[in-house]
């Protein structure tokens, strides 16, 4: 499994933060890096001078009786040779040499006196996967993401709003966690057109469509969310839920396969209806919403409970029979689309596989 960012805290005492303090402005001065109160939080201290060593941000917070340093880290700088994996992940295997570094860094370099890496808490940590899906098909694949069975606590986000017009990426922001599918290509190149400077080579991002759940608001230690199962989890457990199994179909060509497949009469025409139902809502969400209005609730005897209950059995008889519940646009002018669930598990093989031969943390 594979991390991209780690946002680590450490807190202090008063006497750990005057040193600290110090010592970073000892080791920036006269740089253009200096220790400088951060424009947008006045209780917080920034320096950006090792981001090419992968801490992006250097941070000391001072609020009230509450002293701490902030990192936010992408690992993957700690421990590239050259160029050649500068967009890349790390992996969870990886992260003892990432552990090594960081203290060195830290220690060793800027001389401060804080925890050993795997001490920290991971106050935000993103696990990710890129899958390589070719640029073409990630606006589709986008698409029909938005069309899914996506939470109403996501839904309703204002910064989930503020995005989700976007061609390029699927945002769905909550306040504890934030589940990203986005074109890394085209992201980086919008980045680039902002920032006004040339980017490092990025064309090896052409084709990929990165999958990030960040999780936000943690209070464990880094070696606690260091683990294979969890990524997997996290992963799995909000591809699932919001996109589903099943390969994507078009109505009739779903209705068909229905035909072939269910062979109880009623149970087949309650599927079609369902289908034809998320298909004229245009999402699994508002399918959900209309739901209960349908002629079968009419007479009212049936609970909330009972109804959304019913929602998820069909939901679920679909996906069991191969078709996801978003159907394809008959103007695209192709009858299926596999899922992509087949891709993250060969994912998850490989780094299976890396974990058996190098070791896990």
């Amino acid at each position: 499994m594979t991390i991209d960012k780690l946002y680590l805290v450490y807190e202090m005492t008063e006497s750990e933060y005057r040193d600290t303090s110090t010592k970073l402005k000892a080791y920036f001065k006269g740089s253009r890096h200096e220790l400088r109160r951060d424009k947008w939080d006045k209780s917080v201290y920034v320096t950006n001078g090792l981001n090419k060593y992968g801490f992006q941000e250097i941070r000391l917070r001072r609020v009230w009786k509450y002293r701490s340093i902030e990192i936010r880290l992408r690992p993957e700088l700690l421990e590239i040779i050259d160029d050649s994996n500068y967009y890349g992940l790390t992996r969870i295997s990886a992260f003892g040499e990432v552990g090594t570094k960081f203290d060195y860094i830290m220690k060793d370099i800027i001389g401060l006196s804080v925890p050993p890496f795997f001490e920290w808490t991971a106050k935000r940590v993103e696990y990710t996967v890129d899958l390589c899906v070719g640029e073409a098909l990630i606006p589709k694949l986008l698409f029909l993401y938005k069309k899914g069975n996506i939470p109403h606590y996501m839904l309703n986000n204002k910064v989930t709003h503020k995005y989700f017009d976007s061609e390029t990426n699927m945002y769905l922001n909550a306040t504890t966690v934030t589940v990203h599918w986005y074109d890394r290509f085209k992201t980086l190149q919008e980045k680039e057109k902002k920032s006004k400077k040339p980017y490092k080579d990025y064309s090896g991002t052409k084709g990929i469509m990165r999958f990030e759940v960040q999780c936000k608001d943690g209070n464990e230690k880094v070696q606690d969310v260091l683990s294979v199962d969890r990524c997997q989890q996290r992963l799995y457990f909000f591809y699932y839920s919001i996109i589903g199994s099943g390969d994507y179909y078009t109505l009739d060509k779903a209705k068909e396969i229905i035909q072939e497949k269910v062979k109880n009469a009623k149970k087949r025409m309650s599927l079609i209806r369902f289908l034809e139902l998320i298909n004229q809502c245009g999402s699994v969400c508002d399918a959900k919403s209309q739901f209960p209005n349908q002629l079968e609730f009419s007479s009212g005897t049936q609970s909330q409970k009972q109804i959304m209950d019913r929602f998820s059995s069909r939901l679920c008889k679909l996906r069991k029979l191969g078709i996801n519940p978003v159907c394809l646009p008959p103007e695209w002018g192709i009858s299926m689309l596999p899922n992509l669930d087949s891709k993250i598990h060969e994912y998850f093989e490989d780094q299976y596989c890396d974990r058996k031969k190098e070791g896990s943390l």
